[in-house]
C-alpha cells in the first residue's frame, strides 16, 4: 500500500504545523482534519482558528508498499526536520520529554 507523508502548513506564517501520513488522498485527509469530528482537538481548533483560510496540505513523500510502521518511521524523519514547528509531538506513545529529545536533539 502506498502511503503519503504530508504536512499541514499555516497559510499566514508558512510554517509547518503538523506532519502525518495517510493511505488516502491528501485532500481527503485535509477534509478529515478540518471536520468537527476530528479527535485531535488542538489540531481541529487550530484549523478552525484560521477561518476563513485553510491550511495548505503538502505531500512530502510517497512510501511505496509501506507498512504502518514504515510510514511512521518516515513521518518521524520528517518531524525531526521540522522540529519545534509541529503541533503533534504529544501525539506519540512515548513520554513527551523523550519525544522532545527526538524532535529537538540540540536542546
Amino acid at each position: 500500500m502506498t502511503r503519503t507523508i504530508y504536512a499541514l502548513v499555516d497559510p499566514n506564517t508558512h510554517r509547518v504545523r503538523y506532519v502525518g501520513h495517510t493511505s488516502k488522498t491528501i485532500e481527503t485527509r485535509l477534509h478529515e482534519h478540518a471536520s468537527a469530528s476530528n479527535p485531535i482537538r488542538y489540531l481541529r481548533q487550530w484549523i478552525a482558528g484560521l477561518a476563513p483560510a485553510k491550511p495548505f496540505i503538502v505531500a512530502l513523500q510517497e512510501v511505496e508498499d509501506a507498512t504502518e510502521s514504515e510510514a511512521i518511521k518516515s513521518e518521524t524523519e520528517w518531524l525531526k526536520r521540522f522540529r519545534r514547528t509541529v503541533l503533534n509531538k504529544n501525539q506519540r506513545e512515548n513520554e513527551p520529554d523523550t519525544w522532545d529529545r527526538l524532535v529537538n536533539p540540540n536542546d
